[in-house]
């Protein structure tokens, strides 16, 4: 079509479009709102957790110690017993960052290892509050992505809170518990 065909200039001066004209432009949307909704479709990352992966459910408990090694910087560890690893073991460095509000934005990396050997490789951020001036209370997300074995591929997430006690001015115990999903 060319201007003649689809634009008309009315008596009052005002261009206006035909219905020919109108019908091509709205073809033209709805095939890139499909090519668009089909991408959407697509895996994002296709290096992970495949299309056949299930969602399945994970969770479990966790008991810490943990030791400053810098202002913000700590060190953890932990035995923990969690769905899809059995007994397993815990090693994460975590920033904790005092807010202006007097909260903690508490940040880690973390890697747990089942009794086989399999790791998962895991990332937290939370918030937590002191309940005492030796204690604290934390909840957030944990987010899991790729690993060793049987978790090479995994993506997941739970929910997870927890307590944190001083037994010295540079660390102490803790405990946490997760509820989610994973899929690998």
């Amino acid at each position: 079509m060319n201007r003649s065909e689809t634009h008309r200039i009315m008596s009052d001066g005002h261009e206006h479009i035909s219905a020919a004209s109108a019908l091509h432009g709205t073809r033209r949307f709805v095939v890139a709102a499909a090519l668009v909704a089909g991408a959407a479709m697509l895996p994002a990352t296709a290096t992970y957790a495949a299309d056949s992966d299930v969602a399945r459910p994970i969770g479990g408990s966790c008991a810490t110690t943990f030791a400053f090694t810098g202002e913000e910087t700590v060190h953890l560890e932990g035995t923990c017993q969690l769905q899809h690893l059995g007994l397993t073991n815990l090693v994460a460095t975590q920033s904790v960052t005092l807010q202006p509000d007097g909260s903690l934005l508490i940040t880690n990396a973390a890697v747990y290892q089942a009794a086989n050997g399999d790791t998962l490789n895991a990332n937290f951020v939370g918030i937590g509050v002191f309940n005492s001036p030796t204690s604290a209370t934390f909840s957030g997300t944990e987010s899991y992505r790729g690993g060793t074995g049987r978790f090479v591929s995994a993506l997941g997430s739970v929910a997870l809170r927890g307590s944190a006690t001083f037994t010295s001015p540079t660390g102490g115990i803790g405990e946490f518990t997760t509820l989610g999903f994973i899929a690998y």
